[in-house]
């Protein structure tokens, strides 16, 4: 099943419960050797959480999380949590990746993201992808079921971001708002700090290489030029 059908079915269950929004944040945190984490996270507001408990549909939104969603069974490599912030609860579903394949992989697996460019080339993080939300058709039911979709797909990246088209930045974390039946392409890239290419230390080791050369040559330079000054001067000396 493609993540666009998965997505649709979560959203068509919140609706059916009688939920007045749905906010879905998917996110891809990099660490400068390529691997990383990705989470999904699904926010439940305290009045919503209270039709979930009121209605006896879970005991209570951590329930809900674990049984409604997953049936009761991670997939493999997948660990869940539960969180209580300010704006409600949140349930958290976290999947780390050694490398940039196999996120690669798991984007394949998941569907419904396509991969234009995904890798670490002379020291950049290159990210681009397409999310395919589906048709308009696809979400019209929840629509029309009065049901409100907020969804975002966020990156953290590391080293210095040199490029996106994020809708919105906070500090090394770039977010895109996504909207459902609408395709939207995600590009970004970072100078990775340590990956690939040279590390920091190199360059550094060579600058100052390349300061001691000068140094050393501008002393040659000097006492060649006083000793030709000295030999001239004892040349043109009278002698005793």
């Amino acid at each position: 099943m493609h993540q666009k059908s998965k997505l649709l079915l979560l959203l068509l269950v919140l609706a059916s419960l009688a939920l007045s929004a749905c906010t879905i944040q998917i996110s891809t945190a990099f660490n400068p050797d390529g691997s990383g984490e990705w989470r999904t996270e699904m926010g439940i507001s305290d009045e919503e959480a209270q039709l979930l408990t009121g209605s006896g549909t879970a005991s209570s939104t951590e329930q809900f999380c674990n049984d409604m969603l997953t049936g009761g069974e991670l997939p493999e490599g997948v660990t869940d949590s539960f969180e209580e912030r300010e704006d409600g609860d949140w349930c958290v579903f976290t999947r780390p990746f050694a490398n940039l394949e196999e996120l690669r992989a798991l984007y394949i697996e998941n569907g419904g993201v396509i991969i234009n460019r995904l890798e670490i080339v002379d020291g950049s993080l290159f990210y681009d992808v397409t999310m395919d939300m589906g048709s308009s058709e696809d979400f019209q039911s929840i629509s029309d079921m009065g049901v409100e979709i907020n969804m975002t797909w966020a990156l953290t990246l590391p080293g210095t971001i040199t490029s996106h088209n994020a809708t919105s930045v906070d500090g090394n974390t770039l977010t895109w708002n996504l909207t459902p039946g609408q395709d939207t392409t995600i590009v970004a890239q970072s100078v990775v700090a340590g990956g690939g290419g040279f590390p920091a230390w190199i360059w550094v080791v060579v600058c100052c290489l390349c300061l001691l050369v000068l140094a050393a040559g501008g002393a040659v330079i000097f006492f060649l030029m006083r000793k030709r000054k000295q030999d001239a001067g004892a040349s043109g000396s009278p002698v005793m």
